[in-house]
């Protein structure tokens, strides 16, 4: 999770301290990209930021080159990463905060193969047998990070628009070096709650030879753009890889602690996760309000439903894969309007977009598949809000059930599907997560 201490806007949040807990996996980069269940495959991070001063983090991944085409290249390893960020001069030409960075490396057996097998075993998905061939080993981690004074334009209420360029760059020196410049666009509360969009950079200069590490550091490098949010306390991030079609997503939780918070009012943004009863399923939900032309009742949103297709959906195709992607753009209409207390809440809503249908081998090195076609998408719930913000005084947060039915525009696309045997059912069932913010 990127920090969130701002040079020249300390006192418009009100945290000191900030603790992350979250898990991350190539299956669930929001669909954007073909999903091969490959490269850093899956992983753990956590983290402590003390606003301002130092962040202490442990990432723990798994790597693996599955390489099809020319198996003697395929492998896997586990990296665990402990590094510690420390502030090293702030405000340099009255602009710039200086940060250091040490850490540790390791590359090695840790277990990954184990984890990764018993949840493909769980889900219901292809497993597949890779040999730990690079030696791996230990080496340290070294660099700085720069972030510059942010430019800061009013929002909502109480939150402002930030736009506030950073760079980091550090070397490992037994595997890579590398240079990350970016351009997060953040929308952030007193609370530290935010909603980002970044466009960046990555070059990187390997120094190993060991497949495995090498192919991963390759898929991660060049141009990138990254969507995160923390809301309440639900962490959710995007990061696409656009040049070399790669994309992983990471869920969790994060915990800030504050000086003081406010009290919630009503809603500016909500965000809803959950899984839905189709193979590997899961949607996200960004919603929002700031308009006098509709009611408080009604909100857009913005939609984003994705899923991989099991082994037992492409049974006739040993070597592939397949996922498909959702992106709509609606409305919401809840039948009575939030309070903050128990509450059954039911409602409506629908979108319209495109759904993208793709089938390809089981590795980047493959060719793909796919199709796009309009959609639309109704559906209708209950939010069963709970009488506790948990955490946030500004926040409220509950369970919700839905039902979703989508239609295809188009006869092409359901002509795909029987095709490649994807047996796709157009009605879900689903079950999330959702959280209210006072922005």
């Amino acid at each position: 999770l990127s920090k969130l201490s701002y040079p020249g806007f300390k006192d418009s949040t009100n945290n000191k301290c900030i603790f992350h807990l979250s898990t991350f996996n190539d299956s669930w980069g929001g669909g954007t990209t073909q999903i091969y269940d490959d490269l850093r495959s899956y992983g753990f991070e956590g983290r402590l930021d003390l606003i301002n001063k130092f962040s202490f983090g442990i990432i723990y991944s798994g790597l693996t080159n599955k390489s099809l085409r020319k198996p003697q290249y395929s492998g896997r390893i586990d990296e665990l990463l402990i590094n510690t960020d420390v502030l090293i001069q702030q405000q340099i030409f009255n602009c710039i905060d200086l940060y250091g960075r040490v850490g540790l490396y390791f590359g090695g057996n840790y277990g990954g193969e184990y984890l990764q097998q018993t949840a493909h075993h769980y889900f219901n998905v292809k497993t597949d047998t890779l040999l730990y061939k690079d030696k791996g080993g230990l080496s340290g981690q070294f660099g700085i990070k720069l972030v510059t004074r942010p430019l800061i334009l009013k929002a909502f209420r109480s939150s402002s628009l930030m736009i506030q360029p950073e760079m980091e760059t550090y070397i490992i020196p037994k595997y890579f070096f590398l240079l990350k410049p970016n351009i997060p666009i953040k929308i952030i509360s007193p609370e530290g709650q935010f909603i980002s969009l970044s466009v960046g950079y990555r070059s990187t200069s390997i120094f190993t030879s060991e497949n495995v590490i090498t192919k991963v550091i390759n898929s991660e490098s060049g141009p990138y753009v990254d969507f995160k949010m923390l809301l309440g306390f639900f962490t959710i991030n995007f990061t696409t890889y656009t040049k070399n079609n790669f994309s992983i997503g990471t869920y969790g939780f994060t915990f800030l602690i504050n000086k003081k918070t406010r009290e919630y009012k009503h809603t500016d943004v909500a965000t809803e996760f959950g899984f839905i009863s189709s193979g590997n399923g899961y949607y996200t939900k960004v919603l929002w309000n700031k308009t006098n032309l509709f009611p408080e009742h009604f909100m857009f949103q913005l939609y984003d439903q994705y899923s991989t297709y099991l082994k037992k959906r492409l049974e006739d195709y040993p070597q592939s894969y397949g996922n498909y992607q959702q992106v709509g753009v609606g409305g919401e209409l809840n039948f009575f309007k939030t309070k903050p207390k128990f509450q059954l809440n039911p409602y409506i809503g629908f979108n319209a977009g495109f759904k993208r249908d793709m089938v390809y081998a089981g590795t980047v090195d493959r060719e793909t598949n796919q199709l796009f076609s309009p959609q639309l998408t109704e559906e209708v719930g209950l939010k069963i809000q709970i009488p506790n913000s948990l955490i946030y005084k500004n926040t409220l947060w509950g369970i919700v059930l839905n039902y979703k039915y989508s239609k295809l525009i188009t006869n092409e696309h359901v002509a795909f599907e029987q095709a490649n045997q994807l047996k796709v059912s157009n009605s879900y069932l689903g079950m999330g997560i959702y959280v209210l913010i006072d922005m």
